[in-house]
């Protein structure tokens, strides 16, 4: 990760992360994504098979890599459990793509979450959306409540809908 590598040398270290990757033993597979979730040299592909091992492994990768575009982050929250939806959503950064999808396709947790996630960046339309799936959750909608901004007809709507104290807020 760090070290001056030619290309060859760096072709030979992915493919020694493919076969860690595809060690039968879940303890190599958990330090492998413990050591690199944070790497931005890691192979994509090994990023991916590692999203999609068992939880103990691939929750690591999905908190942090950095190897994973929008397009990935939203295809594992769409198929993912809610374990990977919440992981998703505790990222250090997510896109307007990533909240869309976590709103579309996320459990009440993992919405929660990314709301509450002040670096986590919303669309009107999908704030809007959450307060539509989860008018009913008072965690979700004080998550909505508590963001640090929010749009004049979200901020409107939500005074209809929660209780007195997240309304003084």
């Amino acid at each position: 990760d760090r070290g001056p590598l030619t290309d060859e040398e760096r072709e030979a270290a992915a493919d020694i992360l493919r076969v860690m990757a595809a060690d039968a033993a879940e303890l190599v597979r958990r330090a492998l994504a413990v050591t690199l979730k944070a790497s931005d040299v890691i192979p994509h592909d090994v990023a991916l098979k590692l999203a999609r091992d068992v939880e103990s492994i691939s929750l690591p990768m999905l908190n942090f890599s950095p190897v994973f575009t929008d397009d990935d982050l939203a295809e594992i929250v769409r198929l993912g459990g809610p374990v990977r939806q919440v992981a998703i959503a505790k990222r250090p950064r997510l896109s307007e793509k990533v909240t869309g999808a976590i709103v579309e396709y996320g459990g009440e947790a993992a919405v929660e979450t990314a709301v509450a996630n002040d670096n986590a960046a919303f669309s009107e339309r999908v704030l809007q959306k959450a307060l539509d799936r989860f008018e009913k959750s008072e965690q979700v909608l004080a998550a909505v409540a508590y963001r640090n901004a929010l749009p004049l007809s979200v901020t409107e709507r939500l005074i209809t809908m929660v209780g007195d104290q997240v309304r003084d807020h």
